[in-house]
């Protein structure tokens, strides 16, 4: 159980909880929600003793281990396979024991170690690894290659993928799907609902949250309120306690009003002076509630009514690539008014190269492109935050796109973004990654595009920013290209999908769940030998992987009988040494052996 009494944390003057409590029991998984800078991170960091409260105490069981998920990218020269499997510390911890006994020679402490191994399944460690990299998206050739040569987002997956390998009892993970894929996210949704110990999870995927949590967390106004159920059963209770507490409030605020009206009317009476005071006092004690509250940076806005184009509006027959690198070939699709499409595919299969090509960013290696003379694209790129001028405030940045448009205008339109005040006079690099993108989305919809290609708009966007924009594109009436990594936001935003796998792009004929069954099929979240699927392409595959399966279960029976032996107190007396000795060789190999069947029958389903 994890228990908060009356915690009060501050960063610098900033009050981030206040006198507040929350108890977590075990097997809650609680999403940790709230606007960004309200402190979630930082209670992380609390639980983590990495920040130390203020005012009250943290209880955890002595005996939990905790693993977080840290922001900062890991500096080692192990390989990928040999990092993450560094993340299960009790088999690191038996390893570091086992070879000091079998430097001292201590027959009996190696037998006790290597059973406690067995125990904690550890002679599987290489299979666990190998499932979990592949879930989040490495290929074999990937798992030997040093963790330094990865880029940033792949080197936080395996920072993800080190977490995962541990035994830990509370997890505290802090956005984990950031920089993984539609594919790996539902990997990694299907892991955590397999979890069976405690987590806070901190993220704007509301998909992922009501997928895996079972509790939610609010932070707001320094405290913290625990929920029952994932994250749209909080939403719809926080509704009904808003919609009630503006009835009481109204009620409230009538009665102020008849108490105001009678001290007016009779304070000055000394016939009436001790009523007078009564309804006072009873006055003072009358106030409107703000236990439930809307976010007070409530955003709303909507796209303008875009032109029409006949049909269709974009007619693509083209190869796409760079230079002379062909990426994707062969693409004949329309894109027409009024079609709302979502662009599906794991990570490189050439998402990104597809909207930046229609967009006109890059051109066509053959073949060609239609445009319908109305065309006005609206184009939204991953980088489009970094193309911003930090040294410029959002009405200097209108101003330069827009020069047309009066001061007066343009500040009331960046106003529906929360750039209202002196926000709007702020420089962009004091801004925070959410304002930024908030910024670029409102420059993108004042081109009053009919054909919006937006890849990844949510990056940095909080939950209720991402509502507004799911709202504006109902509404949308244009063209519609997706690309996202939110479940969510794309189930509510289009209703037909784009496949791009190994360099092609068509029409996917299925839904986002059939998409995510196939992919989950070809990459399990746990290794049990007994559960084996035999799923293959052919007949003689099935047979390769019929026979690997009978061979790992005679070696594992092979285990077990020396295992059996290794167990008898007998064999650890100075005679039997060498015997000892023997045996502890046959099982390292043996062990050996099964891990190399299991991998080549990773391989081969």
């Amino acid at each position: 159980m994890l228990q908060l009494s009356d915690i009060t944390l501050r960063r610098g003057t900033k009050v981030l909880l206040e006198e507040t409590s929350l108890r977590l029991d075990v097997g809650y998984k609680a999403g940790l929600i709230g606007k960004n800078g309200a402190g979630k991170t930082s209670l992380l960091k609390l639980i983590m003793h990495e920040l130390q409260e203020d005012h009250g105490k943290i209880f955890l069981p002595n005996a939990w281990q905790i693993a977080h998920l840290s922001q900062e990218l890991p500096e080692t020269k192990e390989t990928a396979f040999a990092f993450v499997r560094a993340g299960d510390i009790a088999w690191v911890t038996l390893q570091a024991k086992i070879t000091e006994a079998e430097q001292k020679n201590d027959g009996m402490a190696i037998g006790n170690l290597l059973a406690e191994l067995e125990s904690i399944d550890g002679y599987r460690i290489d299979s666990r690894v190998a499932i979990v990299l592949k879930g989040l998206g490495f290929s074999d050739a990937e798992l030997e290659r040093p963790v330094k040569s990865f880029s940033g987002g792949w080197q936080m997956r395996l920072q993800l993928a080190r977490v995962l390998m541990s035994r830990a009892d509370l997890l505290l993970l802090d956005e984990p799907t950031n920089h993984l894929d539609f594919e790996t996210i539902a990997w990694l949704t299907q892991w955590a609902r397999e979890y069976k110990g405690t987590c806070m999870i901190i993220s704007h995927d509301r998909y992922f949250l009501d997928e895996v949590t079972t509790h939610t967390i609010q932070l707001a106004n320094q405290k913290l309120k625990l929920f029952q159920g994932n994250y749209s059963s909080f939403a719809r209770q926080f509704e009904e306690a808003l919609m009630l507490q503006e009835k009481m409030n109204t009620k409230i605020l009538k009665k102020r009003a008849h108490l105001q009206k009678f001290i007016d009317r009779f304070g000055a009476k000394a016939s009436k002076a001790k009523q007078a005071q009564s309804r006072a006092k009873a006055l003072e004690k009358l106030s409107v509630s703000a236990d439930w509250q809307e976010d007070d940076n409530h955003i709303s806005f909507e796209f303008f009514e875009p032109k029409s184009t006949g049909y269709p509006t974009i007619s693509i027959r083209a190869d796409f690539g760079y230079q002379d690198k062909v990426i994707l070939h062969d693409v004949s699709l329309n894109l027409a008014e009024g079609d709302r499409i979502g662009v599906i595919g794991i990570n490189g299969s050439g998402k990104s190269t597809l909207l930046k090509s229609i967009a006109r960013q890059i051109h066509p290696i053959k073949g060609e492109m239609n445009f319908h003379p109305q065309t006005n694209i609206g184009y939204f790129s991953q980088d489009q935050v970094d193309m911003l001028h930090l040294d410029e405030t959002p009405l200097d940045h209108f101003k330069t796109l827009f020069p047309e448009v009066s001061e007066s205008a343009a500040r009331g339109f960046l106003g529906r973004f929360g750039f209202s005040s002196d926000r709007v006079f702020q420089q962009v690099d004091l801004f925070s990654g959410g304002e930024k993108a908030r910024l670029a989305l409102a420059l993108l919809i004042w081109k009053k595009p009919n054909v919006l290609l937006l890849d990844e708009p949510t990056n940095h966007l909080d939950m209720h920013i991402r509502e507004a924009l799911i709202i504006a594109l109902e509404s949308f009436t244009g063209a519609l290209l997706l690309v996202s990594h939110d479940r969510y936001f794309i189930e509510c935003s289009v209703d037909s999908l784009w496949l791009v796998n190994q360099g092609t792009v068509s029409v996917y004929d299925g839904t986002l769940a059939d998409y995510e069954v196939s992919q989950l099929a070809t990459h399990p979240t746990h290794a049990h030998t007994k559960k084996m699927t035999t799923k293959v392409i052919n007949k003689d595959a099935k047979k390769i992987i019929q026979q690997i399966e009978r061979d790992i279960v005679a070696l594992e029976n092979k285990m077990q009988k020396i295992e059996k032996e290794l167990a008898d107190p007998a064999l650890y007396e100075k005679n039997n040494a060498d015997k000892l000795k023997q045996l502890s060789q046959q099982q390292a190999q043996l062990k050996k052996e099964i891990e190399t069947k299991e991998k080549e029958w990773m391989a081969l389903t």
